[in-house]
């Protein structure tokens, strides 16, 4: 009886194990995840969704909960992970609505203007971007400061010379998970990021979808009837922690644009999860076991 109860002990420990480590599209560990707030989907905290169902449920669908990176032979793997991911209209890659924009400082040099002025933001102008990806659910394109003028045509999109072919993207559930050669980026351990999530459209500003100041089947509403000219176009935000996405996207007039401030990758959080995994597992298995031990028939029982 002894020995059948270790035995099922075992048994336990090695599936929670294994459950631990494929719970998601990547099994490796992460060097660098953060999290943001859940339900924070509303830019600077006045936006409501288009009215349109292929909105449904209305919330959620362009929050993301946390970002993450991973460093695997010669490869980065990003994943972004959302409330919601739907993919109304078949895309490429399984999710239709966010469009993730990207920007990295790793380098001396670089820029401090956006790439397009879509998004209506400003970046922290201490922190130059030096690579950026944008991220659909047809296409990933990767872009560097001097490409900011040359022209970028959607209708062309399988020409366009900055987007990656054969790119490993995949979807599980709400993640999404970029794979990219390192020397794509750079290296990212240490790096400053800005990462905007708007919604995608094929027709508006940089791809990302308008503002109205009444409700819209296809736009944003601003609630407040603000001026919507330097307005952002940025339904959530990374930020650093304690640092409030309110705070941030709701500082615009007529004559600035919201400045946005990065998030320092850091290889001191990601490991986090899995150290708590490791303390939870730990002290579970010690607890059966002292039982096991404290169990007189257990303990006695010779069959």
């Amino acid at each position: 009886m002894k020995g059948k109860f270790f035995g099922l002990l075992i048994f336990f420990f090695i599936i929670m194990f294994f459950s631990v480590g494929n719970s998601s599209a990547y099994t490796g560990e992460f060097f660098f995840s953060i999290d943001d707030p859940e339900g924070d989907d509303f830019g600077p905290g006045t936006y409501e969704y288009p009215s349109d169902e292929v909105f449904q449920p209305y919330q959620g669908l362009f929050d993301i909960t946390n970002f993450a990176i991973a460093k695997d032979e010669g490869q980065y793997i990003f994943r972004f992970r959302f409330k919601q991911l739907k993919d109304p209209w078949n895309s490429k890659f399984g999710f239709s609505l966010p469009l993730i924009h990207l920007y990295i400082d790793n380098q001396r040099g670089g820029s401090t203007e956006l790439f397009k002025k879509g998004a209506r933001v400003r970046l922290d102008e201490h922190y130059p971007w030096n690579a950026l990806l944008e991220i659909s659910g047809w296409w990933v394109r990767v872009f560097e400061p001097g490409d900011q003028d040359k022209e970028d045509d959607f209708w062309y999109a399988e020409e366009n010379p900055w987007e990656l072919k054969n790119v490993d993207l995949r979807v599980k559930n709400n993640e999404i998970y970029l794979y990219l050669d390192q020397a794509v980026t750079g290296p990212l351990e240490g790096a400053e990021i800005f990462l905007l999530v708007g919604s995608f459209d094929p027709f508006g500003p940089d791809y990302l979808r308008e503002l109205s100041n009444r409700p819209s089947a296809w736009n944003f509403y601003d609630r407040v009837g603000r001026d919507l000219e330097n307005a952002p176009l940025v339904i959530d935000l990374l930020t650093p922690n304690k640092v409030s996405q309110i705070d941030i996207l709701q500082k615009y007039d007529a004559d600035r644009l919201a400045e946005i401030t990065p998030v320092k990758v850091s290889d001191q959080e990601g490991n986090l999860l899995y150290i708590y995994y490791f303390i939870a597992l730990t002290f579970f298995l010690g607890l059966l076991i002292l039982i096991a031990y404290k169990n007189p028939f257990l303990r006695n029982n010779k069959k």
